[in-house]
């Protein structure tokens, strides 16, 4: 959750719904069971509190679908416990110690409140402008009204006479959790409504109608986020590729047209396509690489050694240890270290001047480690600044893959001493 308004919300929730949590732990422990008649009740009402708020850290700033009702839910379930206490206390008649429990119920509902409030009016919802006013100024009601309760009874008055709590100003206390709950419901209405929009538009597309089960799917995708996060993986595989296209495979492409129009002989054009058409090959081949799928890393390393020396004539050498290790690692960590060595193999190729590059590729179920070095020119940071604002981001990519797949992946160069990239993996 990358949004900082919405992330100060969802943190200003959890540390009220977590003191809420614990001072209704503290409040049934040292009350011994807030009032006998519904102890069980409130017992409960504490557990499913505890377990709602793990369930919003478990989920917390990664589906916030889930995280922002878990902290709502919670904090009104934490509120029962004090609540519970003030109305036993009250009924017993003793007056000094209802004082502190109501002051300690009053912070408990106005905190529930603020975070079903929090919940309801987020910046990123489309209600969020109508429904706050209204939102907001219950909760201040709610407090001054629950301030004025403390207050009065300081004073010695007895709220509960003189001052009816059924009458205007007092009236949120007494509707506090049919007012939360209604925020709570807002917001999770928020949640709800457009991921059925979604999908019933995904629906209409679609050139076979879903069955129920797949609807359902279909829904949670959208609602936990899982299909706005494959449409932005999708969108940044295409703006890669087209990145790299735009940088490689149209110059390449304009050159033979100026070679074709300056009168180049045909064996010499067909050289200069056939090797694009191996470079748009090798851009499909890395995104979907059947050796890889089958066979293996080593296997798919093999296959881009020998493809790129037959298209660029250095020298490029596979070095495998003996003890390399059993068994295959995960796919995506498989896929991130391909990557890794063919975007290190096609800077040596093209834009480092290397004659040598070797490959040292070590992979098993335990831990990868890929190195590919070169002995071309090396990379200067104001030459890695200047591929940056040309569009090219191979290094950059590097970095990102390793970061993705928790692994380390460095570059080690210097002017005129070539570049080592290494991207190493280890299982935990």
């Amino acid at each position: 959750m990358r949004d900082e308004p919405l992330a100060r919300g969802l943190a200003v929730a959890t540390v009220l719904t977590s003191g809420g949590v614990l001072v209704a732990v503290v409040t049934w422990l040292l009350s011994g069971g807030a009032g006998e008649e519904d102890a069980v009740a409130t017992g409960s009402g504490i557990l499913l509190a505890i377990g709602l708020l793990c369930l919003a850290g478990l989920t917390l700033y990664r589906i916030s679908a889930i995280a922002w009702p878990s902290l709502a839910f919670a904090a009104i379930f934490a509120t029962r416990a004090p609540a519970s206490l003030q109305a036993a206390l009250r009924e017993r008649g003793i007056d000094e110690a209802w004082l502190a429990a109501a002051s300690i119920a009053a912070v408990a509902a106005v905190s529930a409140a603020v975070v079903a409030t929090l919940y309801a009016t987020r910046p990123d919802r489309s209600l969020h402008r109508a429904v706050r006013p209204l939102a907001w100024g219950l909760t201040a009601w709610l407090a001054a009204a629950s301030a004025a309760t403390v207050a009065l009874t300081v004073a010695g008055f007895d709220t509960n006479s003189r001052i009816p709590l059924s009458s205007v100003a007092f009236l949120p206390i007494r509707v506090w959790g049919i007012v939360v709950i209604g925020l709570a419901l807002v917001g999770l209405a928020e949640d709800v409504l457009p991921a059925v929009g979604r999908t019933r538009a995904r629906r209409a597309v679609a050139d076979v109608r879903p069955g129920p089960v797949a609807w359902f799917g279909a829904f949670f995708d959208e609602l936990l986020g899982r299909a706005d996060a494959r449409r932005a993986a999708a969108e940044g595989e295409r703006r890669r590729l087209a990145g790299e296209l735009h940088a490689d495979a149209m110059p390449a492409i304009r050159a033979v047209l100026a070679d074709l129009e300056a009168g180049r002989s045909g064996d010499e054009v067909a050289v200069r396509l056939r090797a694009i058409a191996a470079d748009l090959e090798g851009v499909v081949t890395e995104r979907r690489d059947p050796i890889l799928e089958s066979l293996g890393l080593v296997a798919a390393l093999e296959a881009l050694a020998e493809r790129t020396e037959a298209r660029w004539g250095g020298t490029v050498e596979l070095a495998i240890p003996d003890d390399a290790g059993d068994g295959r690692p995960p796919p995506a960590v498989e896929a991130a270290a391909l990557r890794t060595a063919v975007l290190a193999v096609d800077n040596a190729v093209r834009h480092a001047s290397a004659a040598r590059i070797e490959i040292r590729v070590a992979a098993g179920a335990s831990g990868v480690d890929v190195e590919v070095t070169d002995d071309g020119d090396g990379i200067s940071e104001r030459a890695e600044a200047d591929a940056l604002a040309r569009g090219r981001q191979g290094l950059a990519e590097i970095r990102r893959l390793g970061a993705e797949t928790g692994a380390r992946a460095t570059v080690a160069s210097a002017p005129g001493g070539g570049t080592t990239v290494r991207y190493r993996w280890t299982a935990r």
